[in-house]
């Protein structure tokens, strides 16, 4: 009889000391295990103490355990493998072979033939290639289901050089971004980065000039820019400019648990954010809403551009049409074709500008003319696109533009009274 009583009692004060280590957490745990006026002052209290010790330490080393289980690729490192159970939303990126990520190099001697040049070889690709490093050097990097060789990424490409002499770079990671869902590709946007850090790497051994690198990413391709930009900041390299193009939302909005690390202003010494389909909610746009970069512009208010079908609930339809077809994609689309007219813009000073204006009361009073300046000046106006980096302005600004192209168009103010 005793003997049960003396097991008995040890298990109930057991079993109450594991609930308040549940209540209070393993931190703050830790702590109360080590306070005796916690436990009663004899045998079955130490007995206790020491059992929930016990239980504490391999808590402990299961989560050790767990957050340690890592998968690791020659050259770019190691990833965390996650538990599906506990997000089942978050994956590990594939190999650097099954992603198979090609770097074309671009410049005026070679617009058609693109060179192939590679990260990590010791810099011989690139010093074998077009690549001059005395240039400045443009990144272009593709979203979900897109490839290096894209009609529009050529279209930048061109115009990018037309602009000046320069080394253009892209980014074709399209095995990594197909798929065959959005989450692994998202995933995926972190092997690339860590890809491109590297090659970024390789151009600062051969003298080149990270404050003239300006990576342009749209969609997922803005999270590769970032996912770059941090790793070469463990390295203490800096790039010159960020341009995310409409930065994809999902996975990447700090709500969840199973989110990634979005775009960020410390990703480079000057980051500008375009947003077209931004989502308030999950499943309404396919882009960030919330200011993220040192300059974020919203035109229209960065949600429902016109001349888009507005589509409700445009990530959820996506998903169940397994395609993104034209009209659920067209505000997410409109970044990029804001950001190639802006180009041809900054050699013709007639050309229209997307004149982009601050509003700390938001795009409501914007839409009312409240935030409308009488005298434009680089304190109160800003362009919007290639020319962004000129601007002295930081924060949120916002602008309107057409329908259809060209979508710059020259805004006035009118003053209706009755």
């Amino acid at each position: 009889m005793h003997t049960k009583h003396y097991s008995r009692t040890i298990f109930t004060i057991s079993i109450a000391a594991y609930l308040v280590l549940d209540h209070v957490g393993l931190t703050k745990a830790a702590s109360e295990v080590s306070n005796y006026d916690f436990w009663p002052s004899n045998i079955l209290g130490k007995r206790a103490m020491q059992l929930v010790r016990d239980h504490l330490s391999r808590r402990q080393e299961r989560k050790k355990s767990r957050s340690s289980k890592q998968i690791c690729y020659d050259m770019v490192g190691c990833f965390p493998i996650p538990r599906s159970s506990y997000s089942p939303l978050m994956k590990s990126p594939q190999s650097p072979d099954t992603v198979d990520t090609k770097f074309l190099v671009m410049t005026r001697q070679n617009r058609s033939d693109l060179i192939l040049i590679k990260y990590g070889d010791r810099h011989v690709s690139m010093a074998n290639s077009n690549f001059k490093p005395e240039l400045p050097t443009k990144i272009i990097i593709h979203g979900f289901k897109g490839s290096g060789h894209d009609k529009v990424a050529k279209l930048l490409g061109n115009a990018l050089l037309d602009l000046e002499d320069a080394n253009v770079i892209f980014v074709d990671w399209e095995k990594g971004a197909a798929g065959p869902g959005y989450a692994l590709a998202a995933a995926n946007t972190q092997l690339i980065g860590r890809q491109l850090a590297i090659l970024i790497t390789d151009m600062v051994a051969l003298n080149g000039d990270p404050a003239r690198i300006h990576m342009i990413g749209f969609s997922l391709g803005a999270h590769v820019a970032g996912f770059a930009g941090k790793a070469l900041k463990l390295l203490d390299i800096r790039v010159g400019r960020i341009t995310g193009l409409d930065p994809a939302s999902p996975l990447f909005r700090q709500m969840l648990s199973a989110s990634l690390l979005s775009l960020s202003a410390d990703d480079a010494a000057f980051v500008d954010v375009v947003h077209t389909d931004g989502a308030r909610i999950w499943s309404e746009g396919f882009g960030l809403f919330n200011p993220i970069g040192d300059v974020d512009y919203f035109p229209n208010g960065g949600l429902d551009q016109p001349g888009c079908e507005q589509v409700r609930g445009s990530v959820i339809v996506s998903r169940f049409e397994g395609t993104m077809n034209s009209s659920v994609v067209c505000n997410h689309l409109r970044a990029l074709q804001f950001f190639l007219e802006s180009l041809k813009a900054v050699s013709d000073p007639d050309a229209c500008q997307f004149t982009a204006f601050p509003c700390h009361t938001g795009w409501s009073m914007f839409q009312r003319g409240e935030c409308f300046p009488t005298n434009c000046t680089d304190s109160n106006c800003v362009t919007m696109g290639f020319a962004a980096s000129q601007s002295k302005l930081r924060g949120p600004l916002y602008l309107t533009t057409r329908d259809s192209s060209p979508f710059c168009g020259k805004g006035c103010y009118s003053l209706i009274s009755y």
